[in-house]
C-alpha cells in the first residue's frame, strides 16, 4: 500500500508538471489511461465488472474529452481577449 501511495504521488506530480509545460488539451487524453486500468484492477482484485450505467458514463467522459481534443485541434485564429478573466484590462487598451 505504501508503494502504491508513492507511485500515485509521483504520477500526480508528473501530471501537474505536464499541465504546467504543455497545453491541457494535449495532456488530458493521457489521463484516460486510468479508466481501463481501474476496470482491470477492479476485476482482478474484487471480481467487479462495470454495469451498463458505469460503461455509459465512461463513454460519455471519454467521448467528450475526445470531442474537445478534436475541436481544439481544428480551432484556428487568435483567442478573443475581450471576454473572460481580465477582460476589463484588455478593453482599456
Amino acid at each position: 500500500m505504501i508503494a502504491i501511495g508513492v507511485i500515485v504521488t509521483i504520477v500526480g506530480y508528473l501530471f501537474s508538471q505536464a499541465y504546467r509545460v504543455a497545453e491541457a488539451n494535449v495532456v488530458a487524453p493521457f489521463e484516460y489511461v486510468a479508466l481501463p486500468v481501474a476496470i482491470m484492477w477492479g476485476y482482478v482484485f474484487w471480481g467487479d465488472v462495470p454495469n451498463l450505467q458505469t460503461m455509459l458514463g465512461i463513454v460519455l467522459v471519454v467521448g467528450s474529452g475526445f470531442y474537445v481534443f478534436l475541436r481544439e485541434k481544428r480551432a484556428t485564429g487568435p483567442v478573443n481577449q475581450n471576454y473572460g478573466i481580465g477582460a476589463e484590462k484588455n478593453r482599456q487598451k
